[in-house]
C-alpha cells in the first residue's frame, strides 16, 4: 500500500479538493482507496457526501463508490491528549488498500506532522497568489523535520497549481517563480478557478459525478493519471 500526503498550512489553496479528486479519480482507476480525513472540520468527508463516524474508535465508511472509503479521524484527534501519531496509526486499517490519502487540516500541528510521518510522499497544492512562495518554503521545512525525524525521505510527488486564473497577471507570475524556483517538481497538470467545484461539493460529489464535461474535473483526471504513473514508478507497478 502507498500512502500520500496532501498538505499546506494555508487555508483555501485546494487540499481538500486535490484529496476528494484524487481519491475518486484513483478509485475509478480500479485501486482500493482510502480516503483519510485529519481535519477536525471534516469537509473531505462531507464533500463526498458522508458524515464523520460517531464509532469510537473511528472505523472508515464505505462511500457509494467502488472501492473508496472513508477515514474521519480530524475530531477523533483533536484535543486527546495522546500521541496522535499513535492514535492515527492505530486506527489505520493494515490491509485492504491500494492506497491512502492523508487530507490535512490547514495549520501545523500535530495531524500534519502525523500525516507527513505515515506518508509515503507529499503532494504540495499552492494557490497562484502573493505570498504563495513563502508559505511553500514552510511546508517544505515541515517535509524536512519528518525526514530528520524519521530519519527517511519523504518523496515530493509534486507542487500542484491551484485557482490559476490564466487572465490574472498575478496568477501567471506566481506560476512561472514556482516553475522556475522548483524546476522538475512542479505538475504538469494545473487547477484553474471554476465556480462548479462549490457547486459539486454541496451535492456531495467529486466534479467528475456532477460534471464531467466541466474543465476542472478534465484537469484532475489528467492530475490524478500524472500521480499514479509517478506513484508505481517509485513504488513498483506492483504496490498500486
Amino acid at each position: 500500500m502507498h500512502s500520500i500526503c496532501i498538505a499546506n498550512q494555508k487555508g483555501g489553496v485546494g487540499k481538500t479538493t486535490t484529496a476528494i479528486h484524487l481519491a475518486v479519480g484513483s478509485s475509478w482507476s480500479a485501486l482500493r482507496v482510502l480516503l483519510c480525513d485529519l481535519d477536525a472540520q471534516a469537509n473531505a468527508t462531507s464533500g463526498l457526501g458522508l458524515e464523520p463516524s460517531a464509532s469510537s474508535p473511528p472505523r472508515a465508511q464505505r462511500s457509494w463508490r467502488d472501492g473508496l472509503e472513508v477515514l474521519s479521524l480530524g475530531r477523533h484527534l483533536q484535543g486527546t491528549g495522546r500521541d496522535v501519531h499513535s492514535v492515527l496509526q492505530s486506527a489505520l486499517p493494515q490491509t485492504g488498500f491500494d492506497l491512502t490519502i492523508f487530507d490535512c487540516p490547514p495549520a501545523f500541528g500535530p495531524a500534519t506532522d502525523a500525516g507527513l510521518d505515515l506518508a509515503d510522499s507529499v503532494i504540495i497544492p499552492i494557490q497562484c497568489e502573493y505570498f504563495a512562495m513563502e508559505g511553500l518554503t514552510q511546508i517544505l521545512s515541515s517535509i524536512q523535520a519528518s525526514e530528520r525525524r524519521l530519519d527517511r525521505a519523504l518523496y515530493l510527488l509534486g507542487i500542484l497549481l491551484t485557482l490559476y486564473d490564466p487572465r490574472e497577471a498575478v496568477s501567471v507570475e506566481v506560476a512561472e517563480e514556482v516553475r522556475r524556483n522548483f524546476p522538475g517538481a512542479v505538475f504538469s497538470s494545473r487547477i484553474e478557478r471554476d465556480p462548479k467545484f462549490i457547486e459539486a461539493s454541496s451535492f456531495g460529489k467529486a466534479l467528475y459525478e456532477y460534471d464531467l464535461s466541466s474543465p476542472g474535473a478534465w484537469e484532475y483526471l489528467l492530475l490524478t493519471r500524472e500521480v499514479l504513473k509517478d506513484v508505481r514508478k517509485q513504488a513498483g507497478t506492483q504496490a498500486v
